[in-house]
């Protein structure tokens, strides 16, 4: 009952053909049998991250792999699997996550499509129909809303291990987030489970500001030009008896450059936000000498297999809110109306409902 029951026919896809272009959807053809590690899943929801606004405007440089799928936080429901797969079984609810989970991992993804060959990697999540890597999905068993769960394959447990693994943060440290979207909200929550009370966000759009201040937490508007907001430079000056510890989601230059000087001799900043290929950051090295560090982040270094359950039965305990970000709904033939909405700076969650 594995390779014997894949679908016929075709499904629907959000393919990148080219850098700065909107995506186009392609009827994807169903594989005629699984390759080893591959898992096919039914989506049912996939959240738009902002490493995708990345992917389509080239932010790594040179992309190699054009036409290609998209996407790496979903949830649905596995539907076949290749004779060699045992973490999953056919009919569970799983996440689909872009960090490797268990299980083993496919060498190849590609796929055919009425616009040609696509490529694919472990995990894409753009589609009504998923061809992934055994060890990009992970199951779940809870009560939990469906539309909340493909946070779980990024924007929380990343939060999540930036706070843990990354930053090893601790009670009585002062953390400064910087960058409100997804990313940047979620760590302020997640914050909560460190009972971290010393919080602040920082972004340059005020409805994003606003937004995290209705949530409880300290916030303020600025583009990190001129003399720092009063309320940031006081928040900056009462942290130094405490290990000020900064959060980066923006991937900005110049955010980095000026909020490195405000680290205290053990202080710690994490640079979750990609900066653009080529770009470098400036910085007096002389304080990671006496203490300081510098963290670049890799997913916040999280295992699905144990942090997906565990942030999905805290959730289910209310330890945190799962609802932060106000969800906003898109066919897939409406994903570049809610791209665009992304990159306006909304403090909606942007979510591809199958």
């Amino acid at each position: 009952m594995k390779n014997e029951m894949l679908p016929s026919g075709s499904f629907r896809a959000a393919v990148l053909v080219k850098n700065h272009q909107p995506l186009e959807i392609a009827k994807v053809d169903f594989p005629r049998s699984l390759r080893s590690k591959q898992v096919l899943v039914k989506n049912h929801f996939s959240s738009i991250c902002g490493s995708q606004l990345g992917e389509i405007d080239g932010k790594k440089g040179i992309d190699p792999y054009l036409p290609h799928l998209l996407g790496h936080e979903a949830v649905g429901t596995v539907i076949a699997i290749a004779n060699d797969v045992n973490n999953v079984k056919v009919g569970e609810t799983v996440v689909l996550h872009w960090m490797k989970g268990r299980g083993g991992q496919s060498s190849s993804h590609g796929v055919s499509s009425n616009i040609g060959d696509l490529n694919a990697g472990p995990v894409t999540t753009f589609s009504e129909f998923s061809v992934i890597s055994e060890n990009r999905c992970t199951p779940i068993d809870t009560k939990l809303p469906l539309e909340n769960l493909s946070l779980f394959g990024c924007s929380i447990t990343t939060a999540f291990g930036s706070l843990k693994n990354d930053a090893a943060i601790e009670e009585n440290d002062a953390l400064l987030v910087l960058g409100l979207g997804a990313l940047g909200m979620w760590t302020l929550e997640m914050s909560k489970l460190f009972r971290v009370s010393k919080v602040m966000g920082i972004d340059v759009l005020q409805n994003r500001v606003s937004r995290v201040l209705e949530l409880g937490f300290e916030s303020d508007q600025w583009n990190f030009e001129g003399d720092e907001p009063r309320k940031i430079e006081s928040f900056v000056k009462e942290s130094m008896d405490s290990r000020i510890v900064v959060i980066d989601t923006t991937g900005k230059i110049g955010v980095i450059n000026r909020s490195f000087q405000w680290l205290n001799r053990r202080g710690v900043m994490v640079l979750v936000g990609v900066t653009p290929d080529g770009e470098k950051i400036t910085i007096d090295p002389m304080p990671l000498h006496f203490g300081v560090k510098l963290v670049g982040s890799f997913g916040g270094s999280t295992s699905p297999e144990v942090d997906i359950p565990r942030l999905v039965e805290l959730a289910e305990q209310e330890k945190y809110r799962i609802n932060i970000m106000e969800n906003s709904f898109f066919e897939l033939t409406e994903i570049n109306d809610a791209i665009h909405l992304l990159r306006s700076g909304s403090t909606n969650k942007m979510n591809i409902r199958f």
